[in-house]
C-alpha cells in the first residue's frame, strides 16, 4: 500500500507531462460525473427522507399505518420550476 500513491503520483506526473489537455479533460470528466453521481444521491435520499416525514405525520394524525403509506408513496419533494 506505501507504494501506491507514490506510484499513481509518478503516473500521473506522466501523464501531465506527455498528454496535459487528455488528463485535464478526464480529470473535468470524474470531477462532473461524481458531482452528478453525488447530486443524485442526495436526492434520492432527500426524497426518502420527505417520504418518512409524510408517513410519521400522518400516523401521528390519527391514519393507518396503511393509509399513512399511501399518503406517503404519493409524496413528492417539490424542486421548484426548471426555469425561473
Amino acid at each position: 500500500m506505501a507504494f501506491v500513491i507514490p506510484g499513481a503520483l509518478l503516473l500521473f506526473a506522466i501523464l501531465v507531462a506527455v498528454l496535459p489537455w487528455q488528463v485535464g479533460v478526464a480529470l473535468a470528466v470524474v470531477v462532473i460525473g461524481t458531482l452528478f453521481v453525488l447530486t443524485m444521491h442526495w436526492r434520492a435520499q432527500a426524497e426518502r427522507s420527505w417520504r418518512q416525514v409524510v408517513y410519521n405525520t400522518h400516523l401521528r394524525a390519527g391514519a393507518t399505518p396503511e393509509e399513512a403509506k399511501a399518503k406517503a408513496d404519493k409524496a413528492r419533494l417539490d424542486w421548484g420550476p426548471v426555469d425561473p
